[in-house]
């Protein structure tokens, strides 16, 4: 028997999720919220409207198309890393391109600089093999409903221990 010491909860959808996560951020002036620049709309939305509420910014670093070449991206997302960023909110299959982006990797370069990451993961259950605690993000989100054959409107947020009493 294996003991996960991680929270999962259901939810309506991914972007549901990624707006709580957001939302819990306590953002000052300044702050700085990383994405890509093939977010989901909704997501990149809610970005804006949490940042501009409080002052902060969304940076947004280009995915080079076609991805054929993952250090590329791990530079930019290296370079656009500032002392104000506050979260990382990655696609784990980009909506737009449907690339499976290297979410493992990604997450130890912010880790590496102490950024928190959030993972998009709105169509990776039930498309690709998944074990979320092995990425080594700080919250993953992703919908149920569209390929592991969940009821609409079925989604799941899953976070770290450390990031439990802060998310609401």
């Amino acid at each position: 028997s294996t003991t996960f010491d991680w929270l999962s909860r259901s939810l309506e959808n991914a972007t549901a999720g990624l707006n709580a996560i957001i939302a819990s951020l306590r953002l000052q002036p300044g702050d700085e919220l990383l994405c890509l620049s093939q977010v989901y709309g909704a997501v990149g939305n809610a970005l804006r409207y949490h940042a501009e509420r409080s002052g902060a910014g969304v940076v947004s670093v280009e995915v080079p198309v076609p991805f054929d070449d993952a250090q590329k991206l791990f530079d930019a997302i290296a370079a656009a890393i500032g002392p104000r960023t506050r979260l990382a909110c990655f696609d784990h299959i980009t909506s737009a391109g449907a690339v499976v982006l290297p979410v493992r990797d990604m997450a130890a370069l912010c880790r590496e600089r102490g950024v928190p990451v959030a993972i998009d993961g709105a169509h990776a259950p039930g498309q690709i093999a998944l074990d979320v605690p092995a990425l080594e993000v700080d919250w993953y989100v992703g919908n149920l409903h569209k390929w592991a054959f969940a009821a609409k409107g079925t989604g799941v947020i899953w976070c770290t221990p450390e990031r439990r009493g802060e998310l609401h």
